[in-house]
């Protein structure tokens, strides 16, 4: 809906903007590779200049392989796609 135009109204919030989409899983399946899949994106969007990032990924609540899980009391914040979005929450322009 963001870039959502029609030829006589806008109909989306940001319908001349650019977009770049960055996938970072295969097929529905969660494995802990597209974890760092999802971090390359993030660092491919900023070394283009990315101003906004919208991410709805949520990665090791249930993994394919189930000794990759984590548990509720892991989720801390401290995972590294966790840790990346800190750094580029916190970085300045």
């Amino acid at each position: 809906m963001l870039a959502a135009l029609n030829e006589t109204q806008f109909i989306g919030l940001a319908p001349k903007a650019d977009f770049l989409l960055f996938r970072t899983d295969q097929n529905g399946s969660q494995e802990p590779f597209f974890e760092t899949s999802w971090i390359a994106a993030m660092e491919r969007a900023d070394s283009l200049g990315v101003d906004i990032v919208s991410s709805s990924c949520v990665y090791g609540v249930k993994f394919n392989q189930p000794q990759f899980d984590i548990k509720p009391e892991q989720a801390n914040g401290m995972s590294i796609s966790s840790k990346v979005a800190d750094i580029a929450l916190k970085r300045e322009f």
